[in-house]
């Protein structure tokens, strides 16, 4: 049998995080949520909503393309 995740990397999406997993809870097995340090009532969110959730932090690498 397959297996579906949904697998979002967010920051501070508090506004739109419910009515997006809600729309897509019925077409996935499992949600991962990745939190890149929001300061708004996401992680609360995530924590409510989903199978699993991380909060992260790094440290932005200015000109990482060069």
């Amino acid at each position: 049998m397959i297996t579906i995740s949904l697998c979002m990397i967010v920051k501070n999406e508090e506004r739109v995080l419910k009515r997006c997993l809600d729309s897509v809870r019925d077409l996935v097995d499992e949600i991962i949520i990745v939190d890149n340090g929001s300061e708004d009532e996401t992680p609360q969110i995530a924590e409510m909503l989903c199978q699993k959730y991380e909060k992260v932090r790094y440290e932005r690498i200015k000109d990482y393309i060069e």
